[in-house]
C-alpha cells in the first residue's frame, strides 16, 4: 500500500491536470483502489483462525477424571492439529491469492500512471 500511495502521490499531480484524466490515470486511480482493497482484505482482524492449546480443555479431555495411555493422547492431539492446519491452510491459500492480486494491480498501476504520464499533454 505504501508503495501505491507513493506511485499515486508522485505521478497523480502530474497527469491530471485541472479537472481532466486521461483514460489510464483513471485505471491507475481504480488499481489504486484495489490495491487498498487487498491490502484490508488480508490485514482485517479474523477470527475463525483454528488455533487452540488450552492447558485447562488438554487437562479435562487427557487428565482428569480418568487419564488416558500417552498414545491415546499422542494421536488425538496430532489429530486435532493436522484438522486445524487443513482449517488454516485453506483460510491462508485465500489470503495468498488476494495479496497476488494486489501485487498484480500494483505494477497495472505504475505502468498505467507511467503510460498516463507519457501521454500528457
Amino acid at each position: 500500500m505504501a508503495t501505491a500511495t507513493v506511485a499515486t502521490s508522485f505521478f497523480g499531480p502530474r497527469v491530471i491536470s485541472g479537472s481532466h484524466a486521461g483514460p489510464w490515470a483513471w485505471v491507475a486511480m481504480a488499481t489504486f483502489a484495489g490495491i487498498g482493497l487487498s491490502v484490508l482484505a488480508v490485514l482485517w482482524p479474523r477470527e475463525d483462525w483454528s488455533f487452540n492449546a488450552s492447558a485447562a480443555d488438554m487437562i479435562a479431555d487427557y487428565v482428569e477424571p480418568h487419564p488416558l495411555e500417552i498414545e491415546l493422547v499422542h494421536r488425538d492431539l496430532a489429530l486435532h492439529r493436522s484438522a486445524s492446519y487443513d482449517q488454516n491452510a485453506t483460510q491462508l491459500g485465500k489470503l495468498f491469492f488476494v495479496f497476488r492480486l494486489g501485487l498484480v494491480a500494483l505494477v497495472v498501476e505504475v505502468a498505467a500512471w507511467l503510460i498516463a504520464l507519457a501521454s500528457h499533454d
